[in-house]
């Protein structure tokens, strides 16, 4: 294992590579609506009042 940082950007991800992710810049109309880590992203939509539907993947809610 080495120390790097890859930067991918996908437009749709599939929720077999969303879960391989550390941290997660989630854009929108070139603005960053989050950056942190990928398991505590839902965090912050559900402080805004979005939560994901338990039977709906985290990477397709998003």
């Amino acid at each position: 294992m080495t120390d790097a940082t890859l930067l991918v950007s996908l437009p749709q991800p599939v929720r077999e590579r969303f879960d391989l992710f550390d941290d997660i810049i989630l854009m929108e109309k070139g603005k960053i609506l989050y950056h942190g880590p990928r398991d505590r992203i839902l965090d912050l939509f559900e402080n805004c009042g979005f939560r994901c539907p338990p039977q709906k993947a985290i990477v397709d809610f998003l």
